[in-house]
């Protein structure tokens, strides 16, 4: 059975689609009490605080569920460390990196979830071995193709935008220069944005 659109305009045209959220993770639940209590366009005012406790992106089991069959997993830009705290309660081994702690001002993130290391792409050259997880990439900036540059694994795990507003220009060039798109899974979206859950394998590797 293929999985549900969760796009925004299909959550919104089908408000019946939030039931079948409900009771998989925090954020989600909160996603959902905001689109059921508080009238539009007033829930997009709740997305700032959410978006720096839990992730710029909303988790669902679907995509957990696809995200461990990579495993093990290395995150790059890991902010609170939202989706490896679910990863690492599903039993996936994951490894996170960010190069700053989440605090009070940062504008990123402002809670920690879980075990997040402090690094920068530079130590994704010690994970080959793992599948490459990232999260909302900052947009226009070299982070994404920095951690292209260093790790040399297989698969790369990407949640967002595709060249919108995840990412830069260079990001998205190589990746679609180097890799070939194997999976696209939607996944619930705040409304105006398109982010989604695609899986990219390096060209010319093995299966």
């Amino acid at each position: 059975m293929s999985e549900p659109q969760l796009d925004w305009r299909t959550l919104l045209r089908n408000p019946e689609l939030f039931d079948t959220l409900v009771g998989q993770n925090d954020y989600l639940d909160e996603f959902v009490r905001v689109h059921r209590t508080i009238d539009w366009p007033r829930h997009l005012d709740e997305r700032p605080g959410l978006v720096q406790r839990y992730s710029w992106a909303v988790p669902s089991d679907a995509a957990l569920d696809l995200i461990a069959r990579y495993a093990p997993i290395v995150e790059m830009g890991a902010g609170s460390g939202y989706w490896t705290y679910l990863m690492r309660q599903r039993g996936i081994d994951v490894i996170a990196y960010d190069r700053e702690r989440p605090h009070a001002d940062n504008y990123f993130a402002q809670h920690l979830w879980t075990e997040v290391r402090p690094g920068r792409p530079s130590v994704l050259r010690e994970h080959s071995d793992r599948s490459l997880f990232l999260c909302w990439p900052p947009n226009n900036s070299a982070m994404g193709t920095n951690c292209l540059k260093q790790w040399q694994g297989q698969h790369v795990i990407h949640v967002g935008e595709w060249r919108i507003s995840t990412g830069s220009k260079g990001f998205h060039d190589r990746m679609e220069a180097g890799f070939d798109l194997v999976e696209k899974l939607s996944i619930p979206q705040w409304e105006g944005m398109y982010d989604m859950l695609t899986v990219w394998r390096r060209r010319g590797r093995a299966r």
